[in-house]
């Protein structure tokens, strides 16, 4: 019998629980209703293929109650995201520890025909011994339980923002980006004073993440890094067992502290630990809100390194031999305010035009056209309610669900590397539009 006790964690749909069974402790996640009959089976289907892959947090047991589906695991000590918020940026030898760990479980996912999907820092968890793993594989919970489309946009890939199709080339992606975030203590796309949700993520869709530029951090992990973070999918490392295998390279090449603390535990045989920090000292705390947690994870300040991103010194794996992309001649000044079609600040190159939303299946059509390759994304503009913004990629038309007889108004903004744009508001249902 499993006995719940506090919560531990949650994210944008499941809770945690720390809980008891048989006298062990351990984490029960529930999610607000029970799986359906497809779900349970795709679910069981990833659960098999990835039993026994090595640095992945596996699910011990499935149950429901209450009318809610309780996943059981093992009770890990705590996430990266509360490490780093509470002790800042990790040393480099510990980050590349860890990335050779999350590498390697990915290798093993991709090898299983899992694509993991959400790789990121609240994710990524230790065990008492500072052995990390890497739990919620698998896309079909992400499916069966919508997220807000934002949610952690800042460790999702360009290209999976677009098409919200995630493969394996999105994973090595966000994992350039949880490393980044252990060696910076920040969001690779940290916001900025004023900048709106659709602004930001327009901003995640062009701009480049600044390379890593800090003291004691290697320039043969910092370029792995950048190149895990490359906008375009084709500039960065073929496959997750290349960056696996040139972790173990960098590792070899970092000397060892000059004192070496007493381990910890006996480490599993091949596995690997991040032993600079005693995950033993505290127990999972409980997060005083949801909230809380994501300042903890997202809300530290970055001090932004424009350096260019330098050559390996020495001859890397060819896997890993590819350049980065070369960042845009010129870039958006943040600024700069939006500009509409018809203003004194638009450029004539750039234009964007929403044709008016009509009505399809209860849902809202939006059809508009821009004059160059654009990224959209639809300002929705519910009537007494707060606005809110859906990433449209680089398509140019999508339907949106709207409420029964609340009105309305839509707008369109687009932005590429040198320009950012927005239609007019167009009204749907008789709506009044500022």
């Amino acid at each position: 019998m499993t006995t719940p006790g506090d919560v531990v964690g949650g994210g944008p749909v499941a809770t945690v629980y720390s809980g008891q069974r048989d006298g062990v402790p351990v984490a029960l996640k529930v999610f607000p209703r029970v799986f359906d009959r497809r779900t349970r089976t795709a679910f069981e289907r990833e659960r098999a293929a990835l039993r026994g892959a090595p640095s992945l947090l596996p699910v011990d047991g499935v149950e429901a109650r209450d009318g809610k589906q309780i996943l059981r695991m093992e009770l890990c000590a705590r996430s990266l995201a509360d490490l780093v918020g509470r002790a800042g940026p990790l040393p480099a030898r510990d980050v590349v520890s860890l990335g050779r760990a999350l590498a390697t479980a990915l290798v093993a996912a991709h090898r299983a025909g899992v694509v993991h999907g959400g790789v990121t820092p609240h994710n990524v968890l230790f065990r008492a011994t500072g052995e990390p793993l890497l739990s919620d594989a698998g896309p079909t919970l992400r499916q069966a339980f919508p997220r807000d489309p934002l949610h952690a946009i800042e460790f999702r890939s360009p290209e999976a923002i677009r098409t919200d199709a995630p493969g394996e080339r999105d994973d090595l992606y966000a994992l350039g980006a949880v490393l980044h975030f252990a060696l910076t203590g920040g969001s690779p796309h940290p916001g900025r004073l004023g900048e709106r949700a659709g602004d930001r993520v327009l901003r995640v869709l062009r701009e480049p993440v600044p390379a890593v530029n800090r003291p004691g951090v290697p320039v043969e992990l910092s370029t792995v890094v950048a190149r895990l973070l490359a906008v375009d999918p084709a500039h960065r490392p073929q496959s997750a067992d290349a960056v696996a295998t040139r972790m173990a390279e960098i590792a070899a090449l970092i000397a060892p502290p000059p004192t070496t603390p007493a381990p910890l535990a006996t480490p599993v045989t091949g596995r690997t630990p991040v032993a600079a920090f005693d995950f033993r000292a505290a127990a999972p705390d409980r997060p005083k809100s949801r909230r809380a947690a994501r300042r903890a994870a997202i809300g530290l300040s970055v001090t932004a390194a424009a350096a260019a991103v330098v050559m390996l010194t020495r001859t890397p794996s060819s896997e890993l031999s590819t350049e980065p992309a070369a960042a845009p001649a010129s870039t958006v000044d943040p600024s700069r305010p939006v500009s509409t079609p018809g203003s004194p600040t638009t450029r004539p190159s750039t234009s964007v035009e929403l044709d008016d939303p009509s009505e399809e299946g209860g849902k809202a059509r939006l059809t508009w056209r821009g004059s160059t390759p654009l990224d959209y994304m639809v300002k929705v503009m519910p009537e007494g309610e707060k606005p809110w913004f859906l990433p449209a990629g680089r398509n140019s038309t999508i339907l949106v669900d709207v409420e029964p007889d609340r009105k309305y108004c839509f707008q369109v903004r687009a932005a590429n590397p040198t320009d950012t744009v927005q239609s007019p508001a167009k009204p749907f249902r008789g709506a009044v539009c500022a």
